[in-house]
């Protein structure tokens, strides 16, 4: 959101001032990079960007560790359901860098990012470039069906407005989430639960009534929320976060899975997420009395 205003007030500064020929040519040079579908291609991952030494300032000012419960064969495809979301998903930063493809090296992924995201100028090329796609369901279907892994947030925006820093309950939006479970077993690919403990510290937050927020988050797919972290900006507190990346579960590929078979298989992969949660929490700061919920 901070960089989509940045866009704005300089597209109204060029006006303003008059800039208008300068403008048009901005915006027809910008056009046909804007209007390609790439984010229901997967086609615009820039390695150099992912790969860049200024991940590992960030893995270092986050005090960022990621540990891998087991090894994962590069030649199968993975669904890593990350939990929880938080307020700017700041663990995607842990697949950023160094540290990600040498825990799991030949294993390329995709990201799921939020429709809207894609929308704004600038905002739509970095999560391009950073290997982001759209969330929608037929998009992950595509990716999957040419052999690339993804990862995605099964709780989506809605956990925005369950973390919070002060409290002792770390809620997740899982339970009925059937369809990135629906994604798996329809390609075969094995999820891999995947915590992350201490972004809940990195920002406060100030929310609107329950009505507002989740009105605009249903009609206009945007998280209505004021938040600030270090010197009042969107800048994170200084915390540490620690991602653990849990054992992949195996399924059976089907291409009609019934609703049943994919609760069953939810509950298997939601007492995995509580497994990491409860066996790793007191290694990351959390107390004894933290609980996780599971919506």
């Amino acid at each position: 959101m901070h960089l989509l205003l940045v866009v704005v007030a300089a597209w109204v500064a060029l006006w303003y001032h008059g800039h208008y020929t300068l403008l048009a040519a901005i915006t027809l040079a910008y056009a046909p990079s804007f209007l390609r579908p790439s984010h229901h291609l997967g086609d615009r991952k820039w390695p150099a960007l992912v790969r860049a030494a200024f991940w590992t300032h960030v893995h270092r000012y986050l005090s960022l560790k990621v540990e891998r419960l087991a090894e994962l064969d590069p030649s199968k495809q993975y669904v890593f359901g990350l939990h929880p979301h938080g307020i700017l998903v700041l663990s995607r930063a842990a697949t950023y860098g160094p540290v990600w493809p040498t825990l799991f090296p030949g294993i390329d992924t995709r990201t799921l990012a939020a429709t809207p995201l894609f929308q704004a100028p600038l905002v739509r090329e970095i999560c391009l470039w950073l290997g982001a796609v759209d969330a929608r369901r037929a998009v992950a279907a595509k990716i999957l069906a040419q052999g690339t892994s993804i990862l995605l947030y099964p709780g989506g925006s809605r956990e925005i407005f369950t973390t919070d820093g002060d409290s002792k309950e770390t809620v997740l939006e899982l339970s009925r989430r059937l369809g990135f479970i629906r994604l798996a077993v329809q390609s075969g690919a094995s999820l891999v639960p995947v915590f992350t403990f201490g972004e809940k510290w990195a920002y406060s937050r100030v929310m609107a009534p329950r009505r507002v927020w989740r009105a605009a988050l249903r009609y206009f797919k945007f998280p209505l929320i004021a938040f600030w972290g270090r010197w009042f900006t969107c800048t994170p507190r200084r915390v540490r976060l620690g991602m653990v990346v849990g054992r992949p579960i195996e399924v059976k590929q089907c291409s009609e899975p019934s609703v049943d078979e994919l609760r069953v298989i939810m509950g298997v992969y939601a007492a995995a997420v509580r497994q990491l949660f409860e066996e790793h929490k007191a290694a990351y700061g959390y107390a004894e009395d933290e609980t996780l919920v599971i919506l």
